[in-house]
């Protein structure tokens, strides 16, 4: 069986992660993925392994989100 190999750019789109985060992640070995010529890939394999990594993995408090607007109201424009 040959295997699919996929870009950040599509792995972007299929987990909603971003192509930056991707690579950086790749980089630094924290994500499973291959190196092909030089640039990043990921097979159905690592995508599936990428999943059950982020389902475990810690996120942000909601107490710890602060909404864009609650920002803007604490700190005007310095025009304003």
């Amino acid at each position: 069986m040959d295997l699919i190999f996929y870009s950040a750019a599509q792995v972007s789109r299929m987990t909603g992660m971003s192509v930056d985060w991707l690579w950086r992640q790749a980089r630094e070995g924290r994500i499973p993925h291959h190196k092909l010529g030089g640039r990043y890939r990921w097979t159905t394999e690592d995508l599936t392994t990428l999943g059950a990594q982020s389902a475990v993995a810690p996120v942000a408090a909601q107490d710890d989100l602060v909404p864009l607007r609650s920002v803007a109201k604490a700190r005007p424009h310095p025009s304003v």
